[in-house]
């Protein structure tokens, strides 16, 4: 999964399922044009992943390592089970925050979006999906 952030919160993914295990997924997220929010250098983005539960509330599935001085990151390929990703609900809904890492612990917000993950899926086979949202945080998904 390959996704973009810009100034309006751009996001591509591009996802592979794994041969031989079709309970894991692997995914590759990057941005690009992201705000930076620190004064002296570009931000330190970081995006973390979250299964919207039943009841509303969210679980964290994963978080990205932090790339440093970057407002076009690329983050590491990682693999998860589909049932930590989405139990298994291929329309359950899924929250992608990408956040400016702080040493203090205060982590800047830089945008979000939210699909499920059969949207996801399609950036299999290396088609991109790609989400754009604004300042209100809506967002819409169009395959490239």
């Amino acid at each position: 999964v390959c996704v973009c952030v810009c100034v309006c919160t751009h996001l591509q993914i591009t996802a592979e399922e794994l041969t031989g295990n079709d309970d894991y997924i692997e995914l590759s997220f990057s941005a690009r044009k992201l705000d930076d929010k620190d004064f002296f250098s570009k931000s330190d983005p970081f995006l973390e992943i979250y299964r919207v539960n039943d009841d509303a509330t969210m679980q964290l599935v994963y978080r990205t390592e932090t790339v440093m001085n970057n407002l076009n990151p690329v983050w590491k390929t990682f693999k998860v089970s589909l049932n930590s990703l989405c139990s298994g609900d291929h329309e359950r809904k899924l929250q992608c925050t990408v956040w400016d890492w702080d040493s203090n612990g205060k982590h800047d917000y830089i945008g979000e979006f939210e699909a499920s993950f059969k949207e996801m899926r399609g950036a299999i086979d290396g088609r991109q999906v790609t989400y754009f949202s604004s300042k209100t945080i809506q967002s819409a998904v169009h395959e490239t």
